[in-house]
């Protein structure tokens, strides 16, 4: 299933790198930081997120506000509104839950809004989406969902291209003027 569905849990550390490229240090942070993960799995991104947020400056609870992301798996989103609250307890002693439609079922690949991603624009996108190549049938696109992302994505999400490449061009829709993407991306299949 875990295959199928191109779902691998990143290790927190490696989440943390990967939020302090899109949060570098030299960059102030303020309460109209936002930063959002379009396929959040459990939430390792959003915690790693407020994590460096509150390290630059921020208040626990404006941490928490600060972070946006959805995932297709509704226990997923349950296990990340708890990450972030548990974190938030961990850190200040105090309940800080995450607003339910920040954090919330979603497919990243749809437009922003009601069923896909929190819209944005967004100071940062991060996360780890799904590794779904094109060329193994059990990770291939229906024809629905193929003709569905050309229709929004045109040529570039035609062929054999990764889904994980489809939530790059994704998350630059999201990301506002002067923001940062900074997503896994799988190796050729050449080279592994």
């Amino acid at each position: 299933d875990r295959r199928r569905g191109g779902v691998f849990y990143t290790p927190p550390g490696v989440a943390a790198v990967l939020v302090a490229l899109a949060l570098p240090d030299d960059e102030p942070v303020d309460g109209s930081t936002v930063v959002c993960d379009p396929a959040m799995g459990g939430g390792v991104f959003l915690v790693a997120a407020a994590q460096r947020l509150h390290r630059l400056g921020l208040g626990v609870a404006d941490c928490v506000g600060a972070v946006r992301g959805c995932d297709v798996d509704p226990a997923a989103v349950v296990v990340a509104r708890l990450s972030l609250a548990w974190w938030a307890w961990a850190v200040s002693g105090e309940l800080v839950r995450p607003d339910v439609d920040a954090v919330r079922r979603g497919d990243g690949l749809a437009l922003p809004g009601a069923d896909g991603p929190p819209a944005g624009p967004v100071t940062a996108v991060v996360g780890n989406p799904p590794f779904l190549g094109q060329l193994r049938g059990v990770t291939a696109r229906s024809a629905a969902l193929r003709a569905r992302l050309q229709e929004r994505f045109g040529d570039a999400a035609k062929g054999y291209a990764d889904t994980a490449v489809v939530f790059l061009l994704a998350a630059t829709e999201l990301v506002g003027p002067g923001g940062r993407v900074v997503l896994v991306q799988p190796r050729s299949e050449e080279h592994t």
